[in-house]
């Protein structure tokens, strides 16, 4: 794939990111740039990124999937003075050379200093690329999950829109995450037949990415599944399992 930049291939790369989740990213050897989906900018660690060269100030990135003009993206997860762009398709993030080292760092500053003064953040929003969640917010404190499971293969039509779906534990066992992302705008409901007939709508701020949180369960085995709407059609995930253990 082409760089955003237009001068050069894009190198595949994996690592182990937080918490020892596999990420996977893409770079550029001209410009030093880093292409990448939320999970991995959200993930990585900040001693797997080069921190070093100067952003080069060009009026237009393009996305290397679909060659869409990216667009900046903005928020109170990113200072004004941090340059990161995305596809308006969702196919990912683009940092210029220095940007991640920048993000991150700023993403960790945030991080200490409500954990320091006991604040409470508004929302993962603030903090996070869209996509899936590293963290919550627990008792104005932040409260890091470890991934159980990764998404599946696709095979069923609702995994055609399902394309990702994670569990997440708290180190402190204070609570279990569920992620699912969807490949076009939806609502999803959950089910869980072993937690009382659990049936809930997840969370979502952009029809795209979605999470619900609970309260850590008894020990033993689980199944779940999604119930996925598009555009008034309901379509049932398979089913799929994850253990609590001590």
């Amino acid at each position: 794939m082409q760089c955003p930049l237009h001068d050069g291939e894009l190198t595949n790369h994996t690592t182990q990111g937080e918490n020892g989740l596999t990420v996977s990213y893409s770079t550029c050897v001209a410009c030093r740039g880093y292409w990448m989906d939320s999970f991995a900018a959200n993930f990585i660690k900040p001693n797997s990124i080069d921190a070093t060269g100067t952003i080069t100030a060009v009026s237009t990135y393009y996305c290397p999937v679909c060659t869409k003009p990216l667009t900046r993206t903005t928020g109170d997860n990113i200072p004004d003075s941090v340059f990161v762009f995305d596809c308006p398709s969702h196919h990912g993030y683009f940092f210029p050379t220095g940007q991640l080292a920048a993000f991150k760092k700023a993403q960790a500053a945030k991080i200490s200093y409500h954990k320091l003064w006991h604040i409470p953040m508004p929302n993962v929003g603030s903090i996070l690329l869209a996509g899936l969640v590293l963290l919550i917010l627990t008792g104005g404190l932040a409260a890091t999950f470890t991934a159980l499971q990764q998404k599946q293969t696709p095979q069923s039509q609702a995994q055609q829109i399902i394309t990702g779906h994670a569990v997440y534990f708290a180190t402190d066992h204070s609570a279990i995450l569920i992620t699912a992302t969807t490949s076009v705008e939806a609502t999803v409901k959950i089910h869980i037949p072993l937690l009382n007939n659990l049936t809930v709508p997840m969370i979502s701020d952009d029809h795209r990415t979605h999470r619900l949180t609970i309260p850590t369960m008894q020990n033993g085995l689980y199944t779940y599944s999604f119930t996925i709407t598009v555009s008034g059609k309901e379509t049932q995930s398979d089913i799929f399992t994850f253990t609590v253990r001590p």
